[in-house]
């Protein structure tokens, strides 16, 4: 991650032992998570898409089988759960 002025900034991520990606973010002028935060599985696939905004769940978030099917869809507002 890069931190300016103690804040986090453009994206970061989150590696498994093995190399692969297991988180990715973006984080706004203020250093909060906004935007697509993506999880990976350990072999590389998409598990989970969350829409956020200052750091919460705000939007869809959308969880995939490993074969990349969606498998659920999650609606939040404001870190609260609102619709499944």
């Amino acid at each position: 991650r890069e931190v300016k002025d103690g804040k986090r900034i453009n994206k970061g991520y989150s590696y498994y032992p093995n190399g692969n990606v297991e988180v990715e973010e973006s984080y706004d002028l203020n250093g909060m998570v906004t935007g697509t935060r993506k999880i990976f599985s350990q072999s590389g696939k998409i598990r989970l898409t969350v829409e956020y905004k200052d750091n919460r769940p705000d939007g869809i978030a959308k969880a995939y089988s490993e074969d990349g099917r969606q498998t659920e869809e999650v609606v939040y507002e404001a870190g609260k759960e609102v619709k499944k």
